[in-house]
């Protein structure tokens, strides 16, 4: 049952960061940008 739960749950949270990644990238954005690569230079 508990393995079951957790199985669930990991492949909702997987799906999510693919659409997330997906949305972003199509955008225009990348992957840099969404987790803040393109923020980190310029100094």
């Amino acid at each position: 049952m508990l393995t079951s739960i957790i199985l669930v749950v990991c492949v909702a949270m997987a799906l999510t960061l693919i659409l997330l990644i997906l949305l972003h990238a199509g955008r225009g954005g990348g992957l840099s940008d969404m987790f803040g690569g393109g923020q980190l230079g310029g100094s």
